[in-house]
């Protein structure tokens, strides 16, 4: 969730006003000190975190060995038989040669590799936060992906703590629909250590961010004299 209904280019582009519930956030600057946080917490994750960038390391090698034979294949057989050839047809071509290389399938088989590695990873850290007390989290500066406005982001880390302003105004903590409509809508109960305030709060549709941190990493990464 982030504070406004401002675009920050993500892919999505449909927003809705929220409120949610977060009583216990950690704080942590952004995805880099998040990162650096992880490696030095959670056990077992740096190591992994070695092995992902070998893998890739190892798999990017062999792709461009694979893209480097199609291309020249495609400049030496196809380029002199079609000098007319519009950009289009060219990409065309270009991709027909990268699938008879193989190319297609060694990326499936890349992404099979980084999947399996990257599901261990974040079993560790599933586990760490489900004993860190912790129910949301705070990025102070989120940038996301490429092209993404950096921007502070809100993170609850169930379901049930999110509702929209829509709703019926309450809380369930065994009901995840974002949108349940039974009854009169009414006023939200935030607790003593209210994060979010009552006013709606929006949401930009997106991949849901799946690393989080832990209590150790409060304030990770924070520029001194800030909170």
């Amino acid at each position: 969730m982030k504070p406004d209904s401002g675009y920050v280019g993500l892919a999505g582009k449909t927003q809705m006003p929220l409120h949610a519930k977060i009583e216990n956030p950690f704080h942590v600057a952004d995805r880099a000190a998040l990162g650096r946080c992880l490696e030095a917490n959670v056990e077992g994750y740096a190591e992994l975190k070695q092995q992902l960038e070998a893998v890739d390391k190892e798999h990017q090698a062999r792709a461009d060995e694979l893209e480097a034979e199609a291309y020249k294949r495609f400049e030496e057989l196809w380029e002199p038989q079609n000098p007319d050839a519009s950009p289009h047809e060219r990409e065309a071509a270009i991709d027909a040669f990268f699938k008879d290389a193989g190319l297609d399938a060694f990326m499936d088989l890349w992404r099979g590799a980084e999947n399996d590695i990257s599901a261990q990873m974040k079993a560790l850290v599933d586990r760490h936060f489900k004993e860190s007390g912790h129910d949301g989290a705070i990025l102070e500066r989120d940038e996301g992906g490429v092209g993404k406005k950096p921007i502070k982001t809100y993170i609850a880390f169930d379901s049930t703590q999110v509702k929209s302003v829509h709703n019926r105004g309450t809380f369930d903590p065994n009901d995840p629909r974002i949108m349940r409509q039974d009854g009169v809508r009414g006023s939200i109960t935030f607790g003593d250590n209210e994060i979010l305030n009552r006013l709606s709060r929006t949401v930009q549709t997106s991949p849901p961010l799946s690393t989080r941190s832990a209590s150790l990493c409060q304030g990770y990464g924070k520029p001194r004299g800030r909170r």
